[in-house]
């Protein structure tokens, strides 16, 4: 499924993988730079679970869990590196662990 989010955003998604794929703006220097690393959460409640465990942790974060207008939810946090991390409840994929047979 191909879905786009805006002008500069789309998602690819298959099964329960989804690749999201965001417009670069590259700083003055021209070097290029990942604006930020995503994972996919079951449900609306775990992610606000992460987010709660994380501002008990003191991690850095940089907003509040929000709607997004596709029906997704998600927030944003800065991991040890510096590195922007997005955890996110997308209805398309979210939920949808395989399960594999013993």
């Amino acid at each position: 499924m191909l879905h786009r989010a805006n002008p500069d955003l789309v998602y690819l998604t298959c099964g329960n993988d989804n690749l999201s794929l965001g417009r670069a703006f590259t700083p003055s220097s021209g070097e290029q730079a990942v604006d930020h690393y995503g994972f996919i959460v079951d449900s609306i409640e775990e992610l606000h679970a992460w987010y709660h465990y994380f501002k008990e942790q003191g991690v850095t974060l940089l907003d509040q869990p929000f709607a997004h207008g596709d029906g997704a939810h998600s927030f944003h946090l800065l991991d040890p590196a510096g590195n922007k991390v997005q955890p996110i409840y997308h209805p398309a994929v979210s939920g949808q662990r395989f399960s594999h047979a013993q």
